[in-house]
């Protein structure tokens, strides 16, 4: 693959031949970065249960599908959810993305202690000074690949109660953050957008493959038929998808089981497997160009692929 590639794939489908097309697996590579990312859950109640401090927290907790589901039992309508939003910025990938506070880890830092860092950096709010749960991490490491290397990236969960945390923003990194209150994603029948990439985000894909060709990519970037893609409407600037859309469907996921409080404190967090659906790209067919990122896409990701939007309409029905 081309050095000078500089644009990111989401791989959320994993393994193409395992059942679960969907789950994202983390495969051991010694080159791959490492980053941490934080999912912070705050409520004014005060938490009467077992759940593990902040102090007697472990890196290496994975969390369970108990641990949240005693939260949502004893807190639901009365828990919010961080969520922030990237800044500005067309030499970055992620520009204006919505987002969890975290980051890259440094030399010789854990994932925990780089998670608890990057919040303060972030958001200026200190976990270890508020009444903080930890919940855990998430069982699977997400990998973003980010030609010709990797990210690892590992998501810890936690649970401020009390008083909620005063935000200040690093402005260079985030230009807003608000807290979602959990109740919003139980009913998602009016927020699921059917998205287009940014024209930022196109330039990126198709700068590196018609690189030999510049005066070609001004005219690709305007007459390039972005690809689809499934997003929920948060009432910010921009919609949730992309990879924070895959770690809140992951963690929404350890909900979802057999037992009835799962599905009724979170009927509708089901139609997220829908979105993830349609987060694959779908490419132009109907122009030559088209047809060629189409294809030159298709051999280099391999991923599966929406073929059409009438396909794309059709899935958008079922929810």
């Amino acid at each position: 693959m081309n050095k000078n590639a500089k644009f990111i794939w989401y791989v959320y489908n994993g393994n193409q031949r395992s059942k679960n097309k969907h789950q994202v697996f983390f495969k051991e590579q010694s080159n791959l970065k490492q980053a941490a990312v934080a999912i912070i859950f705050w409520t004014p109640n005060t938490i009467s249960s077992k759940l593990p401090t902040l102090g007697q927290a472990h890196m290496k907790s994975i969390c369970s599908q108990s641990h949240l589901l005693e939260l949502l039992r004893q807190e639901s309508f009365e828990c919010k959810l961080m969520v922030c939003q990237r800044q500005f910025n067309l030499r970055d990938i992620h520009s204006n993305e919505i987002c969890f506070p975290g980051g890259k880890l440094d030399n010789e830092e854990s994932d925990f202690e780089a998670v608890i860092r990057e919040v303060m950096e972030e958001v200026d709010v200190d976990l270890r000074k508020h009444q903080t749960f930890y919940l855990g991490r998430l069982p699977n490491n997400i990998e973003i690949k980010d030609a010709p290397k990797g990210l690892k990236v590992c998501c810890h969960i936690f649970m401020v109660s009390g008083e909620q945390p005063q935000v200040t923003l690093n402005q260079q990194e985030l230009q807003d953050c608000k807290w979602i209150p959990i109740s919003y994603f139980y009913d998602l029948s009016d927020k699921i957008r059917l998205g287009k990439c940014t024209q930022s985000f196109t330039f990126f894909m198709v700068k590196s493959f018609f690189q030999k060709f510049p005066k070609m990519i001004d005219e690709i970037v305007r007459n390039f038929d972005h690809g689809l893609f499934g997003q929920v409407d948060l009432g910010m600037k921009n919609h949730l998808f992309g990879f924070s859309l895959m770690i809140f469907t992951q963690m929404c996921n350890l909900v979802l089981s057999e037992q009835k409080e799962g599905r009724e404190y979170f009927g509708d967090i089901r139609l997220m497997n829908s979105i993830v659906h349609l987060m694959d790209l779908n490419f132009a067919e109907n122009t030559f160009i088209g047809k060629l990122c189409d294809w030159y896409f298709s051999k280099m990701y391999k991923t599966y692929r929406i073929e059409n939007r009438v396909e794309v309409r059709r899935h958008l029905g079922k929810l």
